[in-house]
């Protein structure tokens, strides 16, 4: 005979569910987040890092874009008003040296007039001077050459105004600077035409 409170109490065994097994799977599913936690934190921080990296890569490029540009336009100024003191400073020099070059003025005294005067803005070329890293290499010698050329011009000119006339030395000096005034100007302008159009193409 079967005992009634027996069967009773295995029907409600096998009726309970098994909760040491959903618990079994509860407890690993935390011991998985458990131990790859770490792992999902690095995983957060390496991807806001990178976030962060491209962000601030981004500027330094930007700043870099707006830096170039800003040296692109102080270059180009420099370059224009160069060229504009050149091309008029080298036009009076051929002219001086073509009135230097005169019979009368090699052989005698004459008076020193507005046609022997040096009057020519050329302080470009000291600002190129002080910015050497700006200026084409293959020009630097040319720009020294014609600075020099320009503080002998304007020591003749000062010591003719004073003697009120010209010499023949004075005249030969004069001329000498002249003629290497214009042909170094020259020699500038023909280096930094094309950083101009350079320039300003970019």
């Amino acid at each position: 005979m079967i005992d009634a409170s027996a069967t009773t109490r295995l029907d409600i065994r096998c009726a309970m569910p098994d909760t040491s097994s959903a618990a079994l799977t509860a407890h690993s599913l935390y011991d998985f987040v458990k131990d790859f936690q770490p792992m999902f934190a690095a995983a957060v921080a390496l991807t806001a890092a990178a976030i962060a990296y491209r962000g601030v890569m981004a500027k330094v490029n930007f700043d870099r874009s707006i830096d170039s540009r800003t040296q692109r336009s102080i270059d180009l100024a420099l370059f224009l008003r160069l060229r504009t003191q050149l091309e008029s400073a080298a036009s009076l020099a051929l002219i001086l040296r073509q009135n230097l070059n005169s019979p009368s003025m090699r052989q005698m005294k004459v008076d020193w007039d507005k046609t022997l005067y040096w009057e020519c803005d050329v302080s470009e070329l000291d600002e190129a001077w002080k910015h050497l890293d700006r200026i084409p290499t293959p020009c630097i010698i040319a720009v020294a050459r014609a600075r020099n050329a320009d503080k002998i011009l304007r020591s003749c000119d000062a010591e003719g105004r004073q003697a009120g006339h010209a010499t023949p030395d004075l005249n030969g000096r004069y001329w000498t600077a002249a003629h290497e005034f214009a042909t170094n100007a020259k020699q500038v302008l023909e280096v930094i035409k094309p950083e101009i159009e350079r320039l300003q193409n970019s």
